[in-house]
């Protein structure tokens, strides 16, 4: 859905107690109300993804980035710079 130019999009942030992010939390995200009228959507954790969260998007229609706590450092590292 496009507003002025602007997309909507959806977002989470979540710190997980286990390790791995698994398919049951992306399933979770990608099946939350809000989803249904985002054009993309955004997770963000601490930890990793499963490789079968990975593969479960990999069949999703809608655009999700998944940002793991090793990106999350390396765009935190590039901010600090600017």
């Amino acid at each position: 859905m496009e507003y002025g130019g602007w997309s909507k999009n959806f977002g989470r942030a979540k710190r997980y107690a286990d390790n791995v992010v698994g398919r049951r939390g992306i399933q979770a995200f990608v099946a939350a109300p809000e989803m249904e009228c985002a054009a993309k959507g955004v997770f963000i954790t601490t930890r990793k993804f499963s490789s079968e969260a990975r593969n479960y998007l990999s069949k999703v229609e809608k655009e999700i980035v998944l940002i793991d706590g090793n990106t999350l450092a390396k765009i935190k590292q590039g901010l600090s710079r600017v």
